[in-house]
């Protein structure tokens, strides 16, 4: 990776080189693995950077609480240690952003502790706060933090204009993807921030972490994306951003770097036709997860049975039972014909609660509730009062 001093020459003005990497996620899958692909695809690379002034690592570091005894915290230990040594060398600085509250688990604070002897400047971002981390670059951290008042919480440092802002959290423009992604998942009470509200604080770039897709907005917010692949539904690719930064101009230039080491994950839809056996059908899927399978870490087949299909129960169970066998596989079955049912189900459930909604609210009187249902059911009249009297009046008898 070189492409530190061409986007450096591109910008002409003295600028900034840093590297923002996002959703690390150790713990999420093997941990050797999770190490080589950062070796080979993020620290090999920045050890041969010529120019290097920063890394920021945008909150997720961490998938889960890690046993000290774990595979998962050798390696863990493995990479910082080595990413300390490629700043210290290169006289970089190292900032590490809190993410997601159910990833990260307070586990920032042993990292902090680990890294106090650290022969370079870094530092350890747990709540909001701002830093020239250089004398003409002002940056603002934004870790995921869970509050009450959003706007009170961040109006002072949402007065001040920033050269660079990292974080970790949502934004109102990608709700829908946070809702879809199978690897992540968001906290209910995690702020939601837009993206003109940052971009009105901010002259030059904005990183964030969460969303495990490489997004930009308006050429100037990033996310990061997750640097590894563990789950099904992001075939794209992953890795992390190069970028230099002007604050005399504020001009800046971004470059995404692929993890090539990340492994494949890939779904393949298929149809199933109700016209052939059960046994043709089967033989069929087989013969195709076998041909795709040599060239794919993991593979998800998703089976569309159509509603018209004659036995969708017994072509279920047969295909769960052929595949279960079948490692670094996963099956999806869409039966529409359940499907189609689920909907018709879906939709008398909703005509009903479009009709006698009214039952559930909790504002409504019980005497007002019987009196709207009586009408609603039979076509009869019995006014809230005369209600109101028959139940006191049964209320009174102890019936």
């Amino acid at each position: 990776m070189d492409g530190g001093i061409s986007l450096k020459v591109e910008i002409k003005n003295p600028a900034y080189v840093g590297i923002a990497v996002g959703d690390l996620h150790c713990g999420a899958f093997e941990a050797d693995i999770w190490f080589h692909e950062i070796e080979k695809s993020l620290l090999e690379p920045t050890e041969n950077m010529p120019v290097l002034d920063f890394i920021i690592l945008c909150g997720d570091t961490l998938n889960n609480k890690i046993s000290f005894n774990s595979s998962h915290a050798k390696y863990l230990a493995l990479f910082l240690n080595r990413l300390v040594k490629i700043c210290s060398k290169k006289n970089s600085k190292l900032r590490i952003v809190k993410g997601t509250e159910s990833h990260d688990n307070n586990q920032l604070e042993i990292i902090e502790a680990l890294l106090t002897n650290a022969d370079c400047d870094v530092k350890i971002i747990q709540n909001v706060e701002s830093e020239w981390l250089f004398e003409d670059y002002h940056v603002l951290y934004i870790p995921e933090e869970y509050i009450e008042d959003k706007n009170e919480y961040y109006k002072d440092y949402f007065s001040k204009q920033y050269d660079s802002i990292f974080g970790h959290g949502l934004i109102q423009e990608a709700l829908h993807m946070a809702a879809t992604q199978e690897s992540e998942m968001t906290m209910p009470k995690a702020p939601v921030f837009k993206v003109d509200e940052l971009i009105e604080i901010c002259k030059g770039p904005i990183f964030f972490g969460h969303i495990h897709k490489k997004i930009v907005i308006k050429n100037r917010f990033f996310y990061t994306n997750s640097f590894s692949r563990w789950a099904f539904g992001e075939e794209e690719d992953k890795g992390y951003y190069l970028f230099c930064y002007s604050p005399i101009t504020s001009e800046f230039k971004t470059e995404f770097i692929v993890n090539k080491t990340a492994r494949k994950f890939e779904t393949m839809e298929v149809d199933c036709n109700p016209d052939n056996s059960i046994e043709d059908q089967i033989d069929y899927l087989v013969k195709l997860v076998d041909n795709l399978a040599d060239n794919r870490d993991y593979l998800r087949l998703e089976v569309n049975i159509p509603e018209n299909h004659p036995n969708p129960s017994l072509l279920t169970s047969m295909l769960n039972s052929v595949f279960s066998k079948y490692k670094k596989f996963k099956l999806k079955i869409n039966n529409n014909g359940k499907v189609v049912k689920n909907k018709e189900m879906e939709r008398k459930i909703n005509i009903l609660l479009e009709r006698y909604g009214f039952i559930f609210d909790k504002k409504i009187p019980v005497e007002e509730k019987i009196s709207r249902y009586i009408k609603e059911k039979y076509q009869k009249n019995i006014s809230i009062e005369k209600m109101r009297e028959y139940l006191f009046d049964r209320y009174l008898s102890g019936e």
